[in-house]
C-alpha cells in the first residue's frame, strides 16, 4: 500500500502487513493506520541527530587533496594526522516557500518563487563554515543521549524562533536576488507570499582535522554523515607557483604584443589587450605568492571572503574541551 510521510510529505509503499515504517525520504519512524494513513502527527519541535557515515575522514580529507592542483606529489606520504575532533553542531531545519514581484521601468514585470529546506546553524564557531550550506535532508533519526558523549556536543546559541527569522531573512534575500537577476533596473520589489515552517532541531556531525607537513599544519572540515570536504587548507609546491607566474608572465607579454600589433589601426588597442591580461595574470600572481591556499568540495572558492570561515572556527575550536570519550575509528 501507499504510504504518505506526516513529515515530509513524501509517498512510498509497504507491505500490507507493516503497521509501523520509516520514511526512506527524511528518516522518520511513525505508526500505521487505516489505508497506510499516519496515526501519529510530527511533534511542532522535535530533535534529530545524523549517524556517522563508516568513512575514515583523514583517508577522505587525503583523497580528496591529492586530486588538487598544486598539490606536493608526496602530500599523502608526508602527512601526519595532528588532531581529530568530532563536533555535533546544533541547525534549525526549516521548509521555505515563497513568492516575489519585480517591476521594471518599462512596465515588465518579472514573478521569482523559491522552494527549499535549508539549515540554520546555530554555533557561533561554525555559522562562517557552514554559511549556505547544504545539509541533507534523508537520514536523519531520533536524538538520542549517547550521542552527547560521542564528541563535542554544542548547544544551540539561540533558540529556534530567532532561527526561522534568520530563515526568512534568507528566503527574501534569494527571492530578491532571483527576481532582479531576470529584472534589470526594476524600479519595484515586492514579496507576496513568504512562508517559512519548522522541522526540528538536527545535530549534525561535523569532523575537525588538522595534519602537519613538511613542518606546517593545516586545518580541514569534513562532513562527518556524507564525507564530503567542507573546507581544508593545503600546500603549494613551488613548481606549481613558479608555473603560475611563468603562465601569469606569459599572458602579459601576448597582451602587450597583440596591443603593439594592432597599435596602427587604433591606439586604444593596447589598452584592450592589456587590461584583460593583467585582470587574468593578477589572479595567477596573487597565487604564486601564496604558500597554502583552501579548497572545498561543497563550494567555489574563487572568492577569498569564502573561506574566511575556517580561520574564525579555528580561533574558537582550538579553545574547546577534548571529547570525553573517543571518537569511534572506522
Amino acid at each position: 500500500m501507499e504510504v504518505k510521510c506526516p513529515y515530509c510529505s513524501a509517498s512510498f509503499e509497504v507491505p500490507e502487513t507493516v503497521a509501523t515504517t520509516t520514511c526512506p525520504y527524511c528518516g522518520l519512524t511513525f505508526r500505521l493506520g487505516i489505508e497506510g494513513k499516519a496515526l501519529e502527527t510530527v511533534p511542532e519541535a522535535d530533535h534529530f541527530y545524523f549517524p556517522l557515515c563508516q568513512t575514515d575522514p583523514m583517508e577522505v580529507l587525503m583523497a580528496f587533496l591529492i586530486r588538487q592542483v598544486g598539490v606536493p606529489k608526496d602530500l599523502s606520504q608526508g602527512s601526519v594526522l595532528k588532531k581529530r575532533e568530532l563536533h555535533y553542531v546544533p541547525v534549525y531545519f526549516f521548509h521555505i516557500e515563497g513568492r516575489a514581484l519585480a517591476e521594471s521601468r518599462g512596465g515588465r514585470t518579472t514573478m521569482a518563487e523559491e522552494l527549499d529546506n535549508i539549515g540554520i546553524v546555530a554555533s557561533e564557531p561554525f555559522t562562517g563554515l557552514l554559511k549556505g550550506y547544504r545539509f541533507p535532508m534523508r537520514g536523519k533519526r531520533y536524538f538520542e543521549e549517547r550521542i552527547q558523549s560521542q564528541g563535542i556536543y554544542h548547544k544551540p546559541s539561540f533558540d529556534a524562533d530567532i532561527g526561522k527569522k534568520l530563515a526568512d531573512q534568507r528566503l527574501r534575500e534569494a527571492l530578491r536576488k532571483e527576481a532582479l537577476e531576470s529584472c534589470n533596473n526594476a524600479l519595484r520589489f515586492e514579496v507576496e507570499e513568504s512562508k517559512v515552517e519548522y522541522r526540528g532541531l538536527v545535530h549534525y556531525p561535523i569532523w575537525s582535522l588538522s595534519y602537519e607537513f613538511r613542518g606546517e599544519v593545516y586545518e580541514g572540515f569534513v562532513d562527518g554523515a556524507d564525507g564530503k570536504v567542507i573546507l581544508v587548507e593545503h600546500p603549494v609546491s613551488l613548481e606549481a607557483r613558479i608555473l603560475q607566474i611563468t603562465t601569469a608572465t606569459a599572458i602579459l607579454l601576448t597582451g602587450f604584443v597583440m596591443g603593439i600589433a594592432l597599435w596602427t589601426y587604433t591606439p586604444l588597442a593596447i589598452l584592450g589587450t592589456l587590461i584583460p591580461g593583467i585582470a587574468s595574470s593578477v589572479v595567477l600572481l596573487t597565487r604564486s605568492v601564496k604558500r597554502r591556499v583552501k579548497a572545498s568540495e561543497t563550494r567555489a572558492m574563487e572568492d577569498e571572503k569564502e573561506s574566511i570561515g575556517v580561520e574564525k572556527a579555528m580561533e574558537v575550536l582550538a579553545g574547546l574541551q577534548k571529547p570525553r570519550t573517543p571518537i569511534p575509528d572506522f
